[in-house]
């Protein structure tokens, strides 16, 4: 093997490496027993009280893993056509997708998360809400 082959695969294995790694710290949601930051959060929405505590319980298990994903529901929008992509794949292909969560619910519960967190990143979470409130 020469020096140039070993020198181009150790910089594909390293690359590959730093795109493993950042997926597992960065970009791959939070898990807590099986379900995602997503599914938790969904589980409090209009849930018994004991139940939110336990979603609480989980986002705070997550830790400052999740707060990329909470600031992501923050600053999400409705796409008014997205909505009318999902319904015609639902009933015109194979291809079945879950209908989108409306921005004002995903705010809410990345509120919940935040609330969740206010102890574990308080700096953190208050600039971020800082930087929002700003015109």
């Amino acid at each position: 093997m020469t020096r140039r082959s070993k020198i181009i695969l150790g910089s594909v294995l390293g690359a590959l490496l730093t795109i493993l790694v950042l997926y597992e710290t960065r970009w791959k949601e939070p898990s807590y027993h099986g379900k995602s930051l997503s599914q938790w959060l969904a589980e409090g929405d209009n849930a018994p009280r004991e139940e939110q505590l336990k979603v609480i319980e989980a986002v705070q298990h997550m830790g400052k893993r999740s707060l990329p994903h909470l600031f992501e529901m923050l600053h999400a929008r409705d796409w008014p056509a997205r909505q009318k992509v999902v319904e015609f794949m639902n009933e015109y292909t194979l291809i079945k997708t879950q209908p989108e969560v409306p921005e004002e619910r995903l705010r809410g519960r990345a509120l919940v998360g935040l609330a969740a967190l206010r102890d574990k990143q308080p700096r953190s979470i208050v600039r971020h809400l800082m930087a929002e409130l700003e015109p």
